[in-house]
């Protein structure tokens, strides 16, 4: 009677094993499949539109006001972006897509995240390192959609 007791309880552990190996393959799949479905931003910049010459390069944004931030060491949008980078961005008002990045005003900061949902007036916005969903922000709190990341 004891030999059958120890089978059953191996049994258990095993099961338990067994269940946690699946759960975790279930996890890793489910992040996987989110992580690399993300959208990737409209085109903005057209071919014709950019002229690079021996020493420089010029950007036509045709009339549109453009502005350029530096990116602080948060690691929030690794590995699109990260410290030390520098983006071009285009001040809004502006269409933005599910997939694009935008910068927002946040309480006294201002954050660059992208748009992984588009809803009436708001936005949901997330780090591409971030394993959180995000945090939706109005329309009226959006400042600029990045146009170009410069490493």
């Amino acid at each position: 009677m004891n030999e059958e007791k120890k089978d059953w309880k191996l049994d258990g552990v095993f099961l338990d094993i067994c269940l946690l190996i699946l759960m975790s393959c279930v996890i890793f799949i489910t992040f996987t499949i989110f992580f690399n479905n993300m959208e990737s931003p409209e085109d903005v910049v057209k071919s014709e539109d950019i002229k690079v010459y021996q020493d420089y390069a010029v950007i036509n944004f045709s009339g549109k006001k453009v502005r350029w931030a530096s990116i602080v060491d948060t690691n929030s949008m690794i590995p699109t972006f990260d410290y030390g980078h520098n983006v071009l961005e285009m001040v809004c008002p502006c269409d933005i897509k599910q997939g694009d990045i935008i910068s927002y005003h946040k309480e006294d900061y201002v954050v660059i995240h992208r748009v992984v949902k588009v809803g009436i007036g708001k936005y949901k916005t997330k780090g591409d390192n971030n394993w959180e969903l995000g945090e939706w922000v109005n329309e009226s709190n959006v400042i600029s959609k990045v146009v170009a990341i410069i490493y």
